[in-house]
């Protein structure tokens, strides 16, 4: 579900034009890797979910393996950084939003 394209950046983000922030749940990033065996490295997970339109991880494989997916050798399997900044915006915006309605 976490790294779904057509679920999260078709239909969430495309069709219902969902502007927000997509957050996994707690080791759902780390439970695609080691329990259902979808991709075979924490990077290649990481690199589906920000694909995908996920944002934030509720985890580890986002602070650890996103790295790694920036810096990986197979060109395709690669996180681009353009492909970061999309989650990375919507992050910060989401953040001035609610540090503006704070100041209020």
């Amino acid at each position: 579900m976490c790294t779904n394209r057509k679920l999260i950046g078709g239909l969430l983000r495309g069709d219902f034009g969902f502007t927000g922030i997509v957050a996994t749940d707690c080791g759902a990033l780390r439970d695609a890797t080691q329990h259902h065996h979808r991709y075979a490295t924490d990077a290649a997970t990481a690199t589906a979910a920000i694909r995908a339109g996920v944002d934030s991880n509720c985890g580890s494989v986002f602070p650890t393996a996103l790295p790694s997916s920036l810096l990986c050798m197979n060109a395709s399997a690669c996180l681009n950084a353009s492909e970061l900044d999309v989650s990375v915006s919507r992050l910060l915006t989401a953040r001035f939003r609610c540090a503006s309605h704070s100041a209020l």
